[in-house]
């Protein structure tokens, strides 16, 4: 039948009883696989983590603006990693730091989920945000 089709005699599962098979063009089937692939493939949307470094004498204005892309980043699907960091003496005032990337992290007007929380580093304050 498939001789007389054109077409070839592809067998589908050998372990059953009888064996299944089926009449199609193997090329057609194998191109619509590799397609299927291909727009699978360019459907997935890979997440990045971006940064958003803050300093722990950031104006309102500038924190607005770091707000606003953090915002973007959030919408689009991407992982937010918001460091404060500190340098020289200013790591010696970790209470004062934290009230800093806290009040940071209030202003935060878009909703979001707390992927690893506030964790102490030495060189400041790191949070990781999601959508």
């Amino acid at each position: 039948m498939s001789k007389e089709a054109g077409l070839d005699l592809i067998e589908i599962s050998k372990d059953a009883n009888p064996p299944v098979v089926r009449i199609m063009d193997i090329g057609k089937y194998l191109y619509q696989k590799e397609k299927a692939k291909k727009e699978n493939k360019a459907k997935q949307k890979a997440t990045e983590i971006k940064i958003i470094k803050i300093g722990p004498s950031i104006s309102e204005h500038d924190a607005k603006i770091k707000i606003k892309k953090l915002a973007e980043f959030l919408e689009e699907g991407h992982k937010v990693k918001v460091e404060i960091f500190l340098k020289g003496r200013l790591r010696a005032n970790q209470g004062f730091a934290r009230e800093k990337f806290e009040n940071f992290l209030k202003m935060i007007d878009v909703a979001y989920k707390v992927d690893q929380p506030t964790k102490r580093l030495p060189s400041g304050f790191v949070i990781i945000l999601s959508k």
